[in-house]
């Protein structure tokens, strides 16, 4: 794992003058026929042994670095290019939002919680059911399918191993003959495929959703108690307030931002923003990827998220965060109940 560097803008702009530059010691021209010398206000948090972040103060603001000079903007970055050498970082991320292609090893910040909350989904599952005393792997789980097939097989893959009763839903049963073959061959587990949603969503107890358009022959209503997580659309699904839906979760996690910045820096990120960064820049050597479900992934991510202190704190539902109580208290009605086997 190579070093991060994060970007910070001021909040508000510092004075541009000559002499700010001299004083903010940002900018330095020791003689201006000759190389520049840059120096970078910067700050470092050591997050675990071989990591740190370095945080990159910039004294403009996000408006004056998008209504800069092209030159001058060159120069800016070509002196944080040359700090990135001095310490060996190979990446420096930016907030999210900056209308700039600031170029080559600059990341603009997407890290909105999607990718933690695919590769913990496992955590997210057990973490509810566990607290009820209850085994998830002992539930019936569904699975609708979604339009990347490879996503669908990642995820069976990744459960296969671990659950006693699995379904997909899909229209199109063929795609996964083999791959229902090599887990039972695997596992001995036997995989339920059906096109029929209402009818397995009546024996199932955890559905997970991949597609982005669920379209059921008429409108299909969850069981109270049943837990959704959703990594897609609903709009085919008539979800009551019996029903527990999952889109992302929020987390906790030891304190790595140095005190003197924490304010600067939730002025342009947020925690589960900065997590993911640094999991996903520790799991990959060339940079942040959008990963689908796969066992080396879900396995790194959980690793990663325990390293760093990491607790799932609460869940996003439908219109607001979900208390980690209030959902335990309607899935346990229905996880109590005897599981039926296929």
């Amino acid at each position: 794992m190579k070093d991060l560097a994060v970007i910070l803008f001021a909040k508000t702009h510092a004075n541009e003058d000559k002499n700010s530059f001299f004083k903010d010691i940002f900018l330095k021209v020791t003689n201006i026929f000759k190389k520049k010398e840059i120096n970078i206000d910067f700050e470092v948090a050591s997050i675990y042994s071989g990591l740190n972040v370095y945080f990159i103060k910039l004294p403009y603001s996000k408006a004056n670095i998008e209504n800069m000079m092209p030159q001058k903007l060159n120069k800016l970055l070509e002196g944080v290019k040359s700090f990135l050498d001095r310490k060996s970082i190979i990446y420096c991320v930016y907030p999210a939002g900056v209308h700039l292609n600031f170029g080559d090893r600059f990341i603009e910040s997407n890290f909105f919680g999607g990718h933690l909350f695919k590769g913990l989904f496992r955590r997210v599952i057990k973490s509810i059911y566990n607290e009820n005393n209850i085994d998830p792997d002992d539930l019936n789980i569904a699975i609708i399918s979604g339009e990347e097939e490879e996503e669908t097989n990642g995820l069976l893959n990744v459960l296969a191993p671990e659950v006693k009763y699995l379904t997909i839903i899909d229209k199109q049963k063929d795609r996964y003959n083999d791959l229902m073959d090599r887990v039972y061959e695997k596992t001995g587990l036997s995989i339920v495929l059906t096109e029929d949603l209402r009818t397995a969503l009546k024996t199932s107890d955890i559905l997970i959703n991949l597609s982005q358009s669920i379209k059921p022959a008429s409108r299909t209503r969850l069981k109270p108690g049943m837990l959704l997580v959703n990594y897609g659309k609903i709009d085919g699904l008539e979800i009551s307030d019996d029903n527990v839906v999952i889109n992302g979760i929020e987390i906790t996690y030891k304190e790595f931002i140095p005190e003197k910045i924490k304010m600067e820096f939730f002025n342009f990120y947020n925690k589960l923003e900065f997590l993911e960064m640094i999991i996903l820049f520790s799991i990959t050597l060339d940079g942040p990827k959008s990963f689908d479900f796969s066992d080396e992934y879900v396995r790194r991510v959980e690793e990663e998220f325990d390293k760093l202190g990491g607790c799932i704190k609460s869940f996003k539902g439908m219109h607001s965060f979900l208390k980690r109580k209030d959902v335990l208290e309607k899935v346990k009605q229905r996880a109590v109940r005897k599981v039926p086997r296929h």
